[in-house]
């Protein structure tokens, strides 16, 4: 497989030494060590906004916060890698040690994407592998991408 980008693409990343090993592999892409819950960049500014496996380990006012600076980056659209996943109503918060290990409502991540005009589209990962791959069973069933989409004049379509 392989992996192309366009000169536009960003990626931000808590983690410096992350950020050393990702521009020594991708030198056309721009790096950035940043708080995703306080992202120096103009509103609207990425076409979209790509999270992956991060909202789970975050507290209740970083989630939300994280997810308002999501919102306010993308332009067209947001894309949500979420490896704990349910349809249950609210969030469920399960701190250990200074860390989260929580498992994320899908239903309360799209209300929250909706409010900020934001149409939504759940993707069970396991029931596309295994539609793709028959016979395949996919080790985690909580795994969705979060797809939400904003029309061209700002609300969701």
């Amino acid at each position: 497989m392989g992996y192309s980008c366009s000169p536009t693409t960003s990626n931000i990343s808590g983690c410096e030494a992350n950020i050393s090993n990702a521009r020594s592999r991708f030198p056309k892409i721009r790096f950035l060590t940043g708080d995703a819950c306080c992202i120096d960049e103009q509103d609207r500014s990425f076409d979209v906004v790509l999270a992956c496996d991060l909202l789970e380990h975050l507290s209740p006012a970083a989630l939300d916060a994280a997810l308002v600076e999501i919102e306010r980056l993308a332009r067209d659209e947001v894309w949500l890698s979420l490896f704990n996943a349910s349809d249950a109503a609210a969030h469920i918060f399960q701190p250990v040690d200074d860390y989260h290990w929580n498992t994320l409502s899908l239903s309360e991540t799209s209300r929250h994407l909706g409010a900020a005009g934001f149409s939504t589209e759940v993707v069970s990962i396991a029931d596309v592998l295994e539609q793709r791959f028959p016979g395949y069973q996919h080790y985690n069933r909580a795994a969705h991408i979060l797809i939400g989409r904003r029309d061209v004049n700002g609300s969701a379509t």
